[in-house]
């Protein structure tokens, strides 16, 4: 196994290796639940921190990602792909930029709770049903034994997880789009702009800082795209790993080379 896990060092990129890359790229969701932090104070001033909910997921989210500063180099994390996963992980952090607004929308504005409720839904629906395509297509992919072979390549010891192979069969074999078009992202950016001329009026109706009115509307593109590929992550590299461990005993380890 020492031999295997040697030759899979020489074939990825060294600055990939989950020991050292999952702690550097802790500092993405650290540096966005700090900035988070702020936005769920500014929306609820009077509210004492630690009873603002908001405040307290992004208190978690920071405690957590400095713990993760440490962890993947004490115990030498590898090529194991529950390992390499948390760095897709961390990109759900990229979420909070919309979430946090949303979520003083719901909790602090002075909008009538019908149409908080309504909007907080109408922004997890567009989420989770963005989400949900990632599941759709890889039933469908892991449905056929080809591809999924492909992707999950058998050896003696253990299973590879091939990357390049799994983007290629996505992007290029079933045209899947990964990332909201940009046609998505200029209505919503544009949506945002044309808010500005209003911005004292909109903060005064509705109760927040207009910086989370902005943000609301500008990140759904961006969170989209965030919550996209943590499914995908997840997926890739939590549940079918975990079900090829139960039906063969065998541990998936990440290949982000061979094709």
């Amino acid at each position: 196994m020492d031999r295997i896990l040697i030759d899979i060092d020489k074939v990825n990129p060294k600055f990939a290796r989950p020991n050292t890359f999952c702690a550097n790229t802790a500092f993405l969701p650290f540096a966005l639940s700090t900035c988070s932090m702020f936005l769920a104070v500014g929306a609820a001033p009077h509210v004492e921190v630690f009873r603002n909910p908001l405040f307290l997921v992004c208190f978690v989210i920071c405690i957590l990602s400095v713990f993760l500063f440490i962890i993947p180099r004490i115990f030498k994390w590898d090529w194991k792909a529950e390992y390499f996963g948390v760095s897709v992980i961390y990109l759900g952090s990229v979420a909070l930029l919309g979430a946090i607004p949303w979520g003083s929308i719901l909790l602090y504005s002075k909008l009538p709770i019908v149409l908080r409720v309504v909007g907080f839904l109408l922004y997890l629906f567009i989420l989770i049903g963005w989400a949900w395509r990632f599941v759709v297509v890889y039933r469908s992919i892991s449905g056929n034994a080809i591809n999924r072979q492909r992707i999950y390549v058998e050896s003696n010891a253990l299973i590879y997880y091939r990357q390049k192979t799994d983007v290629r069969i996505l992007e290029k074999e079933i045209r899947f789009r990964q990332f909201p078009n940009a046609l998505f992202v200029i209505i919503f950016m544009f949506g945002a702009v044309l808010m500005i001329p209003y911005a004292t009026y909109l903060k005064s109706t509705v109760g927040l800082p207009f910086t989370h009115l902005f943000l609301a509307i500008a990140a759904i593109p961006t969170d989209m795209m965030a919550i996209g590929l943590v499914t995908r992550g997840f997926i890739v590299y939590y549940v079918y790993p975990w079900m090829i461990f139960k039906a063969s005993g065998k541990r998936v380890f990440v290949d982000l080379v061979s094709r």
